[in-house]
């Protein structure tokens, strides 16, 4: 993996992406004060990451779970509760009819219900709602710029 300087070198050289390194410094400091938001990622590699998503995949039988891996590239696997964050795209794996796995479109997750038959995470996608009771269905967040550069300065 590369280091965070062969990446913003590369950005620099690349006409179309020219980034203004004062810019990305501030990006980086403003991170640093958000420290609390990003608890999750604590200690978290992009391998550690993408060893979770190999991990929950392999307890499902009978799915291509390569093509799920390139699915889920860009997200990471979500232990609990706190590591959800409001606003951002959601997958998860739904069983239905028994037996039978699906990784789902998903949508923008925008609402947690606690019933009395257990917790629900309430989604958006094309102006519909969607619910999903998450003990049953393993969840996949998409992963923002700013956790995946947290990520890779872990890997550091």
């Amino acid at each position: 993996m590369s280091n965070i300087q062969e990446i913003f070198d590369k950005i620099q050289q690349d006409p179309d992406t020219k980034v203004d390194p004062e810019w990305v410094e501030s990006w980086i400091q403003s991170i640093g004060n958000k420290e609390e938001e990003y608890h999750y990622l604590e200690n978290k590699t992009l391998d550690i990451v993408n060893q979770e998503k190999q991990d929950t995949l392999a307890t499902f039988m009978n799915i291509d779970k390569e093509k799920w891996l390139t699915s889920l590239s860009m997200y990471r696997y979500v232990e609990d509760l706190q590591s959800l964050r409001l606003g951002y795209h959601i997958r998860w794996i739904r069983e239905r009819p028994l037996g039978t796995f699906t990784l789902t479109n998903g949508g923008i997750f925008v609402r947690i219900k606690f019933t009395d038959s257990g917790t629900y995470i309430v989604c958006k996608n094309y102006g519909k709602f969607m619910q999903y009771k998450l003990d049953e269905c393993p969840t996949f967040q998409k992963i923002n710029a700013e956790e995946w550069l947290i990520l890779m300065a872990n890997s550091q």
